[in-house]
C-alpha cells in the first residue's frame, strides 16, 4: 500500500493544473471587469468598425471596451470582447483581418 505522503506527492501537481485551468476558463470572454479602470464611451466616443468581436462573435458593448480592448487595422479601430481575443487578431494576416473584420461590421 502507498503511503499517504506518496499519494499526496502524486495528487498536488493534479490539483494545481486543475486549479490553473479553472482560473483560465473562469476569467474567459465577455466577463465583466471587476474592479479594473473601465473607459466609458461617452456620446459621441470614437466609432468602432465592429459591433461583435471578431474572434468570439459575442456584442460589444462600447462602455465596456478598454484601450487594451481594441487595435487599429488601415483606418479601422477594432474593438474585442475580452483580452484573449487582441492576441489571436495579431496573429491574423492582414487578409484574414479582412475577412473577420467583413463578417462583424455594420
Amino acid at each position: 500500500m502507498k503511503s499517504l505522503t506518496d499519494m499526496k506527492m502524486r495528487f498536488l501537481p493534479l490539483l494545481a493544473i486543475s486549479l490553473g485551468m479553472l482560473a483560465i476558463l473562469t476569467v474567459g470572454c465577455g466577463k465583466e471587469n471587476d474592479g479594473q479602470d473601465v473607459h466609458h464611451a461617452a456620446e459621441g466616443d470614437a466609432q468602432f468598425a465592429n459591433t461583435t468581436c471578431p474572434m468570439m462573435g459575442n456584442a460589444i458593448d462600447p462602455t465596456k471596451v478598454t484601450p487594451e480592448l481594441t487595435r487599429m487595422h488601415g483606418e479601422q479601430k477594432v474593438a474585442f470582447c475580452c483580452g484573449m481575443c487582441p492576441p489571436k487578431w495579431d496573429a491574423l494576416t492582414d487578409d484574414e483581418k479582412d475577412a473577420k473584420l467583413a463578417e462583424t461590421s455594420d
